[in-house]
C-alpha cells in the first residue's frame, strides 16, 4: 500500500520538466512516502505520481530565496492542490497519508499528513536527539513541518523550536 518517490536532484528534475530552479540551495531534494488507506493503493499511487507536478511549478514560480515560512506555504499549497485533484479522481474514496521531506542546502522541511509518522534524528554532541513528527503536532491540524532554525538557541530536533 505504500509508495516512495525520491528526487535527489531537484533542480535537474525541475529542468527536465521545464521548471527552472537555478536559485535552489545545493543539495536540493524531495522525498515523498505515501501510504494507502483501507487496503487500497489507488490514492497512494495517485499522490506519489503527482505530488511533484503540483510542487515544482510553485517552487519554480517563487521569488528566489525562500524563507522557512514560504517553503512550508508552498508545500501546503501543493498538498491542497493534490487533495483537490484526488477528490475529483476515481481514487477519491481510497485515501492516503503522506510524509515528505524537502532538502534545500542545510535546511530540511519535513511534513506529515494523515497516519504517516516521521522520526527526525540529529547528533547533539556525544548523543543523538530524536523527535517524532505526527499529524497535528506543534499545534497544526493537518500539516507538521520543521526546518532548522536560524536562531542558535532553538532547534527543531530537540523540541525547543517554536
Amino acid at each position: 500500500d505504500a509508495l516512495a518517490v525520491a528526487l535527489p536532484e531537484l533542480a535537474r528534475t525541475g529542468a527536465l520538466l521545464k521548471h527552472s530552479l537555478p536559485f535552489l540551495d545545493k543539495p536540493a531534494a524531495l522525498y515523498v512516502l505515501v501510504d494507502g488507506l483501507r487496503g487500497s493503493a489507488l490514492a497512494a499511487e495517485f499522490c506519489a505520481k503527482r505530488f511533484h507536478t503540483y510542487f515544482l511549478p510553485l517552487l519554480s514560480n517563487s521569488p528566489g530565496q525562500l524563507s522557512d515560512e514560504d517553503l512550508v506555504g508552498l508545500i501546503n499549497e501543493a498538498l491542497e492542490g493534490l487533495d483537490r485533484a484526488l477528490l475529483e479522481s476515481a481514487a477519491r474514496y481510497a485515501g492516503a497519508g503522506a510524509a515528505l521531506a524537502v532538502v534545500l542546502g542545510r535546511r530540511v522541511a519535513v511534513c506529515t499528513l494523515g497516519d504517516c509518522r516521521v522520526l527526525l534524528c540529529s547528533p547533539d554532541q556525544a548523543r543523538w536527539q530524536a523527535r517524532t513528527l505526527a499529524d497535528g503536532a506543534s499545534g497544526r491540524t493537518a500539516l507538521d513541518c520543521s526546518s532548522p532554525a536560524t536562531d542558535a538557541d532553538a532547534s527543531p530536533l530537540d523540541g525547543t523550536h517554536p
